[in-house]
């Protein structure tokens, strides 16, 4: 037995329990397996973007929704930070702010977690949301 955790705008919190066969922690295996017709999935969006774009998929249940989870890149402040790291994350977010299936949130700087001083990294948001 297994259980999806849903928030709905009116109802709020809801918990849905789900049996099946199928069951893997691979976001690669569940995109094939739903793309096979095997079942529907709750997973972020993204993983099949172009197809819910072109329509050979469509989303159900659209009102109740996962909690969002963000996505952030990490490197140490106090340390010289490679070009290749710069890069990284520059096209990320590129990649991020050209699909729009990707997230509603608009990329910004997160401030909202800061470890101690000593383990201080830089910290930039890539998405508002996944999912």
């Amino acid at each position: 037995m297994n259980e999806w955790h849903f928030d709905h705008p009116l109802h709020g919190p809801i918990q849905v329990s789900v049996r099946g066969n199928f069951r893997t922690d691979n976001s690669s295996v569940i995109r094939e397996a739903v793309l096979a017709d095997m079942g529907i999935a709750v997973c972020p969006v993204w993983l099949f973007g172009e197809e819910i774009e072109s329509d050979r998929l469509q989303v159900v249940l659209e009102a109740y929704q996962p909690k969002p989870l963000p996505i952030h890149a990490l490197h140490r402040r106090d340390r010289f930070v490679p070009s290749r790291v710069h890069a990284f994350i520059d096209e990320i977010s590129h990649h991020f702010k050209e699909h729009p299936w990707i997230s509603s949130d608009p990329l910004r700087p997160c401030k909202d977690v800061m470890p101690p001083p000593s383990r201080r990294c830089a910290h930039k948001k890539l998405l508002g949301t996944a999912g």
